[in-house]
């Protein structure tokens, strides 16, 4: 009885130990600003600069003392769980924006989507292509559950990722 009694304490320990280890797929703002902040933005993100509206959160990123990116993030009503997040840039003329652009652009897509290949999703909206930023193009891949978009445009670009 003793052996039993052990064994089933050991299997219950086990079980809740393994469970709390594991990451939720569908996260809240304030969590995907901490996975942001942990997949290596160019800036410090904080939570107390964000602001929320209409349902839908916004946080203006500075570059050199200006607000040059933002980050946006729609949640649902009833669970408070994102569906879809952005983030975009305006055009400096000088491109000194864009590669932070890209930085924060991975590191959305690393903190916000799960169980795709995040550069190669990347890849394919055609982030990484020169001269593909501030351009006239626009492009649309699906991968999974999530749905990219990516558009651009004289005054600025924006990378889109919805849940389906």
């Amino acid at each position: 009885m003793l052996k039993k009694a052990m064994s089933v304490l050991l299997i219950f320990s086990l079980l809740t130990v393994l469970n709390s280890c594991s990451r939720e797929k569908r996260i809240s703002f304030s969590e995907l600003i901490k996975r942001m902040n942990e997949n290596g933005t160019a800036n410090e993100l904080h939570m107390s600069d964000a602001f929320f509206s209409d349902g839908e959160w916004f946080l203006f990123i500075k570059h050199e003392n200006e607000d040059k990116l933002i980050l946006t993030a729609a949640e649902n009503a009833d669970s408070k769980y994102i569906e879809k997040a952005s983030v975009s840039v305006i055009n400096d003329e000088k491109g000194e924006t864009a590669q932070e652009f890209i930085s924060l652009c991975e590191a959305l897509t690393a903190s916000f989507t799960f169980d795709i290949d995040k550069k190669e999703s990347l890849e394919q909206t055609g982030l990484y292509d020169k001269g593909m930023l501030f351009s006239e193009s626009t492009s649309f891949y699906d991968e999974g559950r999530f749905s990219f978009s990516f558009f651009n445009a004289d005054l600025g670009s924006t990378l889109l990722i919805e849940i389906k």
